[in-house]
């Protein structure tokens, strides 16, 4: 991504309409630090995070319900979250 000539890293964030934007990386040391599971839909991301030791008491979930509206993916994002056996999945492995 590019923004007024400056390249967005992994590194680099970049500010876009007043907000800052953060690529997955730093986002991801940020929930290593403060959550115990973590969602993405990023299937690249998800695949480079199972090429590392799994850290402690977290996950990484890479995200694979079908996309729909709004709504009816919050439902089936919370239908599958309240049935799922959280020991079940490993650090970087697609859910549900």
């Amino acid at each position: 991504m590019w923004h007024c000539g400056q390249r967005a890293t992994k590194w680099n964030p970049f500010t876009r309409f007043g907000f800052k934007v953060w690529t997955t990386v730093p986002l991801y040391r940020v929930a290593l630090g403060n959550f115990d599971l973590c969602f993405s839909g990023d299937a690249g991301f998800a695949n480079n995070v199972r090429q590392n030791p799994a850290p402690p008491e977290f996950k990484l979930l890479r995200v694979t319900l079908p996309q729909k509206p709004q709504d009816q993916f919050i439902d089936d994002f919370l239908h599958a979250f309240r049935s799922s056996d959280w020991n079940r999945y490993r650090h970087g492995d697609d859910w549900p």
